[in-house]
């Protein structure tokens, strides 16, 4: 991932429980385009990923990547 792309997205901590499977975020983007093409790379590597529309402490909006553990 070039420098660019990493300063497009946030860090944050949130759990969800989708159809029974807990799924945590791994990071928040403002754009739903940007959090789809990290998500298809980890899908690559294997993961169960979900794209959901979020929010963050200090009110930064967007579109979370959940990941399962």
């Amino acid at each position: 991932m070039d420098r660019s792309s990493r300063e497009n997205w946030i860090r944050i901590r949130q759990r969800r429980i989708v159809d029974g499977r807990e799924y945590y975020a791994d990071r928040l983007y403002e754009t739903q385009q940007a959090a789809k093409t990290y998500a298809q790379q980890l899908e690559r590597r294997g993961e169960d990923v979900l794209v959901l529309g979020s929010a963050a402490e200090g009110g930064h909006r967007g579109y979370a990547v959940f990941i399962q553990k």
